[in-house]
């Protein structure tokens, strides 16, 4: 088992409730990850709107995202075989062909945190097979700052 993280820094969509993808996990050909750990968190000051999250199963990437830098947690592993693609600044970046919603309900006020850790391997969401966890990122206002952090194994 070998774990990596990726972070992005970001501002939600231009306009309010429009649904951007964070960060999408792409993993190789015949190979499946497993998304352990997901972090959202609002950077803009306080303010009481809504943030809402969707972790989903994908087919294709949307527009608009840029490559990202996958860490290792353990840097005697190997590099990552997935590919991630992450939101960068203000741009835009595409819900993408989602295949199967796993979690529509992650709610939180923006003065919050939300935070899932996978307490066993069951929990773990997995992709197909070659296929793509994304998390798209929805909010109330338009541009609202956001970090997000995500753990993956392969």
């Amino acid at each position: 088992m070998t774990y990596y993280s990726i972070f992005v820094r970001a501002t939600t969509n231009s306009a309010a409730n429009t649904e951007d993808t964070a960060i999408d996990i792409d993993a190789a050909a015949n190979q499946v990850v497993k998304l352990v750990r997901l972090r959202i968190v609002c950077q803009t000051a306080a303010l009481d709107n809504q943030f809402r999250g969707k972790i989903c199963r994908k087919s294709a990437s949307g527009s608009g995202g840029v490559a990202g830098t996958e860490v290792l947690l353990d840097p005697v592993n190997l590099a990552a075989q997935a590919a991630t693609t992450i939101k960068t600044g203000t741009t835009a970046f595409g819900a993408g062909t989602i295949t199967d919603t796993i979690d529509d309900a992650i709610q939180f006020n923006s003065r919050g945190t939300f935070e899932w850790v996978a307490r066993d391997e069951d929990e773990k969401i997995k992709s197909a097979a070659g296929g793509i966890i994304g998390i798209n990122i929805f909010n109330s206002a338009a541009s609202i700052a956001f970090a997000m952090y995500a753990v993956w194994e392969e």
